[in-house]
């Protein structure tokens, strides 16, 4: 009866860690490119000259020339006017001509990752990755938080938070950060 009994504890311990890793948890929420944030950025948005001509459809792009890189927020329907809920950093395709403001910051996160960083570094800075997918030539880290395991997604009211780090070579070339769309 001992035995049964501190199998069935042990059987439900283990089925309950399981449920608890299905709901996947974020050890370093990317929040901030530069000085804009997910959310609000009626501060600095409003004070870049003539910024609303360079949003179409919900998407503003900043590239900086000089360094091949673009940054891309993305306002999703229904969304206030400079509330953006996806940002992308990434380097400009060379085939590409972005309809996009010049600016002259960096792209670095509140987290210090920038395009080049290692995937030891992310592995570093998240962990393991919740799912790997090979995209092209990409080998792209996923990661996702949601509203029952998440006080960053239940404090921004949204359904679930993102992060997809893009490396070519095991350096960074791309990453997505940002609430889910529902």
């Amino acid at each position: 009866m001992k035995k049964k009994l501190c199998f069935l504890v042990l059987a439900r311990l283990i089925s309950s860690c399981a449920s608890q890793n299905s709901n996947f948890l974020i050890n370093h929420y990317e929040k901030c490119v530069d000085d804009f944030c997910l959310s609000n950025n009626d501060d600095f948005l409003t004070n870049m000259k003539d910024v609303d001509d360079y949003i179409h459809d919900g998407v503003f792009i900043l590239i900086n020339r000089k360094e091949n890189t673009y940054f891309k927020m993305t306002r999703y329907p229904g969304d206030p006017k400079y509330k953006m809920s996806l940002f992308e950093i990434g380097y400009i395709p060379t085939t590409d001509t972005l309809f996009a403001y010049e600016y002259e910051g960096s792209f670095i996160t509140d987290n210090r990752t920038s395009l080049g960083d290692t995937e030891e570094k992310i592995i570093e800075l998240q962990g393991v990755p919740h799912d790997v997918s090979v995209v092209d030539d990409y080998t792209v880290y996923h990661y996702k938080a949601n509203e029952s395991n998440s006080s960053y997604v239940q404090e921004n009211n949204e359904c679930a938070y993102i992060i997809d780090y893009w490396f070519v070579d095991r350096k960074l070339a791309k990453l997505i950060f940002g609430f889910d769309y529902p």
